[in-house]
């Protein structure tokens, strides 16, 4: 029997690179327009958006107040540093004290509600709650950690507060308020412990004729007293600020906006290239398969079908 030479009989189901350029070259005018399209697009992008986007972005640029603080060293005679932080971290996020803070530095409303003098106190505290302390929106929706409005972080013994607002002087008077407003909380706090330090330490002193022991004491002790009475006469305070209030301003340039465009510009062409050349073996298909009578006929059996 005669050999049958495979090379001659190509297997149907390969793709010939012909076939492909023949495909491409038929639809040109659709990937060539397509692309064009999409880069006049991107180019008009380009050369309009950064100027338009950069003077909204003025309209309504958000600064950030930061500020920190610490514990003063001498309030462990009264109170440990744990239960100290603990207590200045629970005083920053009462929404009782953030709204005073917030009225104090001349806020009157909050998400567009009213939480000046005289409005209604239910319903000021609950949306400073949900905005300031649970990063929540007006409809109670989560927001992103980047939207957060106000926040309070600790690291190593250091109080950190953050607070993102329009307006840079208000900002710092409420920071400055919450400062203030933490202090008398933990100046009350420490307070009953400072009495019973000094208490203690004046009682030790009384003892006529003290023993080895009780001058001992008495002399371990001192350093304690001195604090706690320099507390309570409020010659010493128990907090430190490490960092008063200070505002970062976001820079923004049309330069920086538009070299974060100029990457989704590029990819926004060759998108198109790409879907474009995908449209154009997808209308070649419905083609061929338009000219197939057999695949017609399957087709319109096919739909007949209930």
């Amino acid at each position: 029997m005669p050999e049958i030479d495979n090379r001659a009989c190509p297997d149907d189901d390969t793709v010939s690179l012909v076939d492909l350029v023949a495909v491409l070259l038929k639809y040109r005018r659709l990937i060539i327009v397509s692309t064009l399209a999409a880069a006049a697009l991107a180019m008009a992008a380009y050369l309009i958006y950064p100027p338009y986007s950069l003077a909204k972005a003025e309209s309504w640029r958000v600064v950030e107040v930061n500020a920190s603080m610490m514990l003063e060293s001498s309030l462990e005679s009264s109170i440990g540093e744990t239960e100290g932080l603990n207590f200045v971290t629970q005083s920053l996020l009462d929404t009782s004290n953030i709204v005073e803070a917030l009225r104090g530095a001349g806020y009157e409303t909050v998400e567009r509600v009213a939480i000046g003098a005289g409005a209604d106190e239910d319903k000021a505290f609950y949306t400073i709650r949900r905005r300031f302390v649970e990063n929540r929106s007006a409809n109670g929706s989560p927001l992103k950690e980047t939207d957060r409005a106000y926040s309070v972080k600790v690291d190593k013994g250091v109080v950190s507060i953050m607070f993102k607002n329009g307006d840079a002087e208000k900002a710092k008077a409420f920071i400055a308020g919450m400062i203030d407003l933490v202090r008398r909380d933990l100046c009350e706090f420490s307070r009953p412990k400072a009495l019973s330090t000094i208490a203690s330490y004046e009682r030790l002193l009384a003892i006529p004729n003290p023993s080895e022991a009780v001058e001992t004491s008495i002399a371990q002790g001192y350093r304690d007293y001195s604090a706690a009475k320099a507390l309570i006469e409020g010659a010493s305070s128990p907090l430190t600020v490490l960092r008063r209030p200070y505002v970062l301003v976001p820079v923004l340039t049309v330069e920086v906006i538009r070299a974060d465009l100029l990457k989704k510009c590029v990819l926004l062409v060759f998108g198109v290239f790409f879907l474009a050349v995908f449209g154009a073996f997808v209308l070649n298909y419905v083609d061929t398969v338009k000219r197939d009578p057999e695949a017609m006929g399957k087709i319109r059996s096919a739909l007949k079908r209930r």
